[in-house]
């Protein structure tokens, strides 16, 4: 190992055709990368999407080749009079057995939350929580 890689990519925020298979067959055969996550707006992830997303990851994944990682990106409201009105965050899962889209972070039953509702939903010794802004 000891390419470069990307930490995160989102597929479905710029491409709706674009498949987890594809962006993983592209960093791995195509940008030669040794690992990627994919961390979609969790807002945009259907469930259906979820486990496909968590399949591909489990088959792309080959110890010493390459790793892929299953996750989503968290855009948190925070409450009023806090400094930092909205303070995102990846959330990138260790391994394919712990990826899992908590309740009320998907497509189908999304609703705003601040960061202690994600913190109380994800379980930080399965997952890797890494505060992100988009310039």
């Amino acid at each position: 190992m000891g390419r470069p890689s990307f930490p995160h990519q989102h597929f479905r925020s710029f491409n709706r055709a674009l498949t987890p298979e594809k962006a993983l067959s592209f960093a791995r055969h195509t940008m030669g990368l040794d690992f990627l996550a994919i961390t979609d707006a969790v807002s945009d992830i259907r469930r259906l999407e979820w486990t496909s997303l968590v399949e591909a990851v489990r088959r792309y994944t080959q110890d010493g080749e390459f790793a892929a990682f299953a996750g989503f990106e968290f855009y948190s409201t925070e409450k009023e009079g806090k400094l930092l009105q909205r303070l995102d965050r990846n959330v990138i899962y260790r391994d394919p057995d712990s990826a899992q889209l908590p309740e009320g972070m998907g497509l189908e039953d999304y609703y705003p939350q601040d960061s202690e509702a994600l913190l109380s939903k994800v379980d930080p010794a399965r997952a890797l929580i890494i505060p992100h802004q988009h310039p």
